[in-house]
């Protein structure tokens, strides 16, 4: 029984050498100010790229089982930057921008046979412009359109062999209507 319980107490060790390894080989492309360090969060699955002259930090998650699970920026201790977020396999599931820790710019999200799954745009949180989602076989599915989060235009749905299957139109938004969640 002792046995066991030190050579699972080494390998969970070494695992955890290894994550660390992987993320200061991530981290070391943005830590080359003599200035800034890596800082390891307590469960030993977060790390972060910290420079003492800048407000601006980037930081990467693991899984316990050691894979990547993200890598972002983050400015004043809110995501802010480019983010993405991996699948077990490390492929890209999620790509897009954040500011002051909301979605905030252009997004890609993919199936995890790495075809696209959406793409679209955000802004201060709310969806904006087109959005386009594919079928997992890579077909388009939808096409929709967003003014401050709001549904606008003609949305159009497909099927996987792409055939139109629906066309639903959304009345326009008046900018009155949505100067209340336009930023300043």
């Amino acid at each position: 029984m002792f046995t066991l319980l030190f050579f699972i107490l080494i390998c969970f060790g070494c695992s955890q050498d290894t994550i660390q390894d992987e993320a200061n080989e991530i981290l070391s492309v943005d830590n080359k100010n003599a200035d800034s360090y890596i800082e390891k969060s307590a469960d030993g699955l977060q790390f972060t790229n910290t420079n003492n002259n800048s407000d601006k930090k980037t930081t990467v998650g693991f899984s316990r089982e050691g894979e990547i699970t993200y890598k972002g920026d983050l400015k004043n201790g809110q995501p802010h930057g480019l983010w993405t977020t991996y699948f077990p396999d490390g492929k890209p599931r999620w790509q897009g921008y954040k500011k002051n820790g909301v979605n905030h710019g252009s997004f890609t999200m993919w199936y995890e046979n790495g075809k696209k799954r959406i793409e679209g745009s955000y802004e201060n949180g709310l969806k904006k412009g087109r959005s386009i989602s594919w079928h997992p076989n890579g077909a388009k599915w939808q096409q929709k359109s967003y003014v401050s989060g709001n549904p606008v235009g003609t949305w159009k749905t497909w099927d996987e062999s792409g055939k139109l299957i629906s066309e639903v139109s959304h009345e326009k938004i008046s900018l009155q209507e949505t100067s209340d969640t336009m930023p300043d």
